[in-house]
């Protein structure tokens, strides 16, 4: 009964913040807003400042669930990777074509996936000490105990590495690793 509630709530809230799939069978989606946070620079410089318009990312739980059942976790990392992959050279794809979304200062979500997103080009940050980093990780984990095969038990064995962190790709940076000029087109 719980976890048809936190799913139905899930849909809600997606729906509410206007959350548009990147592409079909893809597990990432995005929404155009202003930066809630209170700042961040990455190692290379660049800066997101308070109220910057950014591609915020948002992951679809359930989606993610259901590519990755059956599978050994190890199969699911390499898996999530491959999907994550294709879903930003598809944004990309779209940031090329309209204006709006490349206009934004590049891409910025919470996530308690964080751990390796490195090798994506995100940077990673503490989130505003205040009550939203504490909300999000709250939700987030929420989603995990009801969409992730071993959820709860993840939740109990390791919670205290699942706490939300922001993550920022700067456009220009997106660009010129997901975007045609990297794709030799």
């Amino acid at each position: 009964m719980m976890r048809r509630l936190i799913r139905a709530w899930d849909r809600l809230v997606r729906k509410l913040l206007a959350i548009r799939p990147v592409r079909e069978g893809g597990v990432l989606g995005y929404s155009l807003r202003r930066y809630p946070g209170r700042g961040l620079e990455t190692a290379t410089g660049a800066r997101l400042r308070r109220g910057d318009l950014v591609l915020e990312l948002h992951l679809d739980s359930r989606l993610l669930a259901e590519s990755a059942a059956g599978d050994t976790a190890h199969k699911r990392i390499l898996r999530l990777r491959r999907i994550l992959l294709e879903d930003l050279k598809a944004l990309a794809r779209q940031v090329e074509a309209d204006p709006r979304l490349a206009a934004a200062a590049g891409l910025w979500g919470l996530t308690l996936l964080h751990r390796g997103v490195g090798f994506l080009g995100f940077t990673v940050a503490e989130p505003d000490p205040g009550t939203g980093g504490r909300l999000a990780t709250w939700y987030m984990r929420l989603l995990l105990t009801a969409y992730h095969p071993e959820g709860e038990d993840r939740l109990q064995h390791r919670e205290e590495e699942l706490i939300a962190r922001e993550i920022f790709l700067p456009m220009a940076e997106f660009r010129a690793r997901y975007g045609s000029r990297a794709r030799g087109g």
